[in-house]
C-alpha cells in the first residue's frame, strides 16, 4: 500500500490572527502566552466599547423619536 502525504490540522486564533498546530500542547502553550492574553483583553475592551456606543446610539434614537412624537401632538 502506498502512503500519501496528509496535512496536519491547523488552528486559527481569531484574537492573535495567527495559525498554529491544532494539538492540545500547542494550543495550551499559545492560550497561556502573553501575546494571546493581551490580544483577548484588547478584544474584550473593544467589544465592551462597541456595545456601549451601540447602547448610547439606541438611547439617543429613542429619545429623538419620543421628542418628535411629542412635537407632532
Amino acid at each position: 500500500m502506498t502512503e500519501y502525504w496528509v496535512s496536519k490540522q491547523r488552528f486559527w486564533c481569531k484574537f492573535c490572527q495567527c495559525w498554529m498546530s491544532d494539538t492540545k500542547a500547542a494550543r495550551s502553550k499559545h492560550d497561556n502566552g502573553n501575546r494571546h492574553k493581551e490580544s483577548v483583553e484588547e478584544w474584550m475592551k473593544d467589544n465592551r466599547k462597541k456595545k456601549k456606543e451601540e447602547r448610547i446610539a439606541k438611547e439617543d434614537f429613542e429619545k429623538d423619536m419620543r421628542e418628535m412624537d411629542r412635537a407632532a401632538r
